[in-house]
């Protein structure tokens, strides 16, 4: 998938990857700190959200305001080439699916632009062993745009026009799964 490197300062207005570190710092006024102001993005980011939901694409706001996304595991991303949506002005459409505890979610971007990103880091809070989702912002930005911490410490800005949410439970696919495909019966 093509995308292009982003300096760091371009990612994240709020739960940055830095606040993350200062908050899991080992020494205590530093952690204590960001504790302080981990509670004033949050209280921040809420206000923006408030300021910018009516612009954000039903589906857009309605995950911002109730998908938690925290500790998911990234099982996959794709990219799927402008051409397959015959529509003038998308450059792609990307797709990640992730995994709950409870439940299988897919987001499906249709892409105002390039994915941009920022490299993983090498700092001790963050690991490379099963990625999976810190924390992400919406916000309003060509015409909208996703921003995504991820827990080896890279980011993702996704630019988008458009946003689908798909959440399965794994109860209902174990379900459909034990069941087992309708055959035909010959008569």
């Amino acid at each position: 998938m093509k995308h292009r490197a982003a300096r760091r300062s371009e990612c994240m207005k709020y739960f940055t990857p830095d606040l993350y570190l200062a908050f899991n710092s080992d020494d205590p006024r530093v952690a204590d700190r960001a504790d302080k102001k981990w509670e004033q993005v949050i209280a921040k980011y809420r206000q923006h959200l408030a300021v910018i939901a009516e612009k954000l694409p039903a589906e857009a706001r309605r995950f911002a305001e109730e998908v938690d996304l925290h500790d998911a595991e990234i099982l996959n991303m794709m990219n799927f080439p402008s051409w397959l949506l015959r529509k003038a002005g998308s450059d792609s459409i990307v797709s990640l699916l992730l995994e709950k505890l409870d439940a299988f979610v897919q987001l499906t971007y249709w892409l105002a632009s390039p994915l941009t990103a920022t490299p993983p880091r090498n700092d001790t809070c963050f690991s490379p062993e099963r990625r999976h989702w810190l924390y992400d912002e919406m916000d309003l930005d060509s015409p909208f745009v996703h921003q995504i911490l991820f827990s080896d410490g890279s980011t993702l800005k996704v630019p988008f026009l458009w946003f689908i949410v798909t959440e399965i439970p794994k109860e209902e696919l174990l379900t459909k799964a034990r069941s087992g495909p309708k055959r035909r019966v010959e008569t």
